[in-house]
């Protein structure tokens, strides 16, 4: 049974339920806010508000973490190193200059070398033994001549020894470190010394050379 009573506050209503007092009117008046203030358009807010980026103080986009961008494609990578400063691009054909007699040669830029190779008019072995491998380690003086006649003697040690098999027969070549120069790049490197005299450039230039530093554009056709 249920039975209005007055309250100890004015403007009040009760009602009892079964001996219990239940306050209707500040009750009702909370719900019926509650719920005007959840409308459509808050939800669709809320929706809106969870789509966009994540921000920072200041009202800017927070940085989307790299584990979750894409990785890069080749093309971008190379467009990347062609663009950095320490990336030079070489023709086919260059000129380079051994450091230690300051003598500038053609070569030809072959990405198929391991190592570089240089032509050689003479070369003097000290105490010189009669198996070309013993040598190795020992000093020695190298000729070398560029192509407007200048003569130069190269020091060095002696650093490898190979045996190159051609058609005809074999052929015992020594390797020696040289410092070799192209523009701004100057690298000490293994060069082959070799007899090139009937080779339109007397220096080779290797990967033991480009490797790092250069990407070969075949479009640069011109010795520089």
């Amino acid at each position: 049974m249920m039975q209005s009573i007055a309250t100890d506050r004015p403007g009040d209503v009760c009602a009892r339920f079964i001996g219990v007092r239940v306050l209707w009117l500040p009750l009702a008046a909370a719900v019926v806010i509650g719920l005007a203030g959840l409308t459509p358009a808050t939800a669709e807010s809320a929706d809106q508000a969870s789509e966009k980026p994540a921000t920072v103080a200041g009202g800017q986009s927070a940085e989307i973490p790299a584990s979750v961008k894409p990785a890069p494609t080749a093309k971008q990578v190379v467009a990347y190193k062609v663009s950095e400063s320490t990336i030079r691009r070489i023709g086919p054909v260059a000129t380079v200059t051994e450091v230690s007699s300051g003598l500038p040669f053609p070569a030809r830029v072959d990405t198929g070398a391991t190592s570089c190779s240089i032509h050689y008019e003479a070369i003097k072995i000290e105490d010189p033994s009669e198996s070309p491998k013993d040598n190795v380690g020992k000093p020695v003086h190298i000729l070398v001549k560029s192509p407007d006649g200048k003569s130069q003697w190269i020091d060095a040690k002696i650093a490898d020894h190979v045996i190159v098999r051609t058609s005809n027969d074999e052929d015992e070549r020594y390797k020696v470190k040289l410092k070799l120069r192209w523009e701004d790049v100057e690298k000490k490197v293994l060069v082959t010394l070799s007899d090139r005299e009937k080779m339109k450039y007397p220096v080779l230039l290797g990967r033991n050379f480009l490797r790092g530093d250069f990407l070969v554009d075949v479009n640069l056709d011109s010795e520089k």
